[in-house]
């Protein structure tokens, strides 16, 4: 039995012991941060106690984060057939890893970080602090399904510094805030 072959099925049963009253890295165990193990809940909630219900999630989960990639390719300008084309590559190179290899924590990062690079764009096309907020907090929820994507808030940070100088320092002060 390989890693991946029974990596789903204890992600699963990890959220339906929550469910049932045991706590999570307390009563049962398993490495993952925790927002794998809530959207494994939220799938059981919502469609099931079955193996299909965390791939309809995860279908409409991509499907959501291509929608985001298209409004990034939007934000920074590109043709509408751009985004269109980034969107439905990213499905095709997500959905080619098959069975065991989707509905994991990789796969379910993408829309988080996806929403917060958009709204950093949009944040630094408008000059709003609140879409700087908005960004780190995304990002904050990406780390809560691997931690190491944190490091692109600090990315973000000397971008806006290295391209706008001292006046970058408070945006990333705000979208620090809003990681915090």
């Amino acid at each position: 039995c390989s890693r991946r072959s029974w990596r789903e099925p204890m992600l699963s049963w990890m959220a339906a012991s929550a469910l049932d009253g045991r706590v999570p890295y307390s009563d049962v165990f398993e490495v993952k941060p925790p927002l794998t193990h809530i959207v494994h809940q939220a799938a059981l909630l919502l469609f099931g106690h079955s193996m299909a219900s965390i791939r309809i999630l995860d279908l409409l989960w991509q499907f959501a984060a291509a929608v985001f990639i298209y409004k990034i390719a939007g934000q920074m300008e590109q043709p509408r057939r751009v985004g269109i084309v980034a969107g439905v590559l990213y499905l095709l190179f997500h959905f080619h890893w098959g069975f065991w290899n989707t509905a994991q924590t990789d796969g379910f990062i993408n829309l988080p970080v996806a929403v917060g690079v958009l709204f950093f764009l949009q944040a630094r096309q408008k000059k709003c602090f609140w879409l700087y907020i908005a960004s780190g907090a995304a990002i904050s929820l990406g780390s809560l399904f691997k931690y190491p994507i944190g490091v692109l808030v600090v990315f973000l940070s000397f971008l806006m510094v290295a391209q706008s100088g001292r006046k970058g320092l408070i945006p990333a002060l705000w979208m620090g805030a809003g990681f915090a």
